[in-house]
This record gives structure tokens, sequence and C-alpha cells, in this order.
């Protein structure tokens, strides 16, 4: 998903030698190492936008978000609220 966003080619686009593409692959999981190890004091969406208060752990911002999720299909599709 976040490649779609970045400039550049497809690794199958590129005639890559195998240490070339060995290197780039290592970058990769560098830079991909660098966005797991990101950490917060709350979890949800945390953008400007806030359409939900930020949670503790993430499993309770899942929550939050699923709950929210069946509710808005719920009324779109006219079927009784389910509660988590």
């Amino acid at each position: 998903m976040i490649l779609e966003w970045l400039p550049g080619r497809r690794l199958t686009e590129l005639d890559l030698s195998s240490a070339a593409e060995a290197q780039m692959l290592r970058q990769v999981g560098q830079a991909l190492a660098a966005v797991h190890g990101l950490t917060a004091e709350r979890y949800g969406y945390l953008g400007a936008h806030r359409p939900m208060a930020p949670q503790p752990d993430w499993a309770s911002a899942f929550t939050v978000m699923w709950s929210a999720l069946l509710k808005q299909q719920s009324v779109r599709l006219a079927l009784p609220v389910l509660s988590l």
C-alpha cells in the first residue's frame, strides 16, 4: 500500500543483478523495520480529523473502529446493530 504512493518503477520492470537486487531488498527491509519500530502512547486515528477518541491500546482502538464500521454498515443496510 505504501509503495503505491512512492515514485519509481516496479522491481519486475528493472534489470538488476542479483547483488543489486539483494542490496535493494535489504534497504526496503531496513525501512520497513523502522516503520514497525514506531510507537505511540495512544492508538486509533490520530490525525486532525479525529473520527474517534485515541485509545490506550491497540485492542481498544480496533474494537472502537470495528464497532463504528458495524454500526455504519447496519444503518446502510437497515440491519440490527450488533454490540461487541
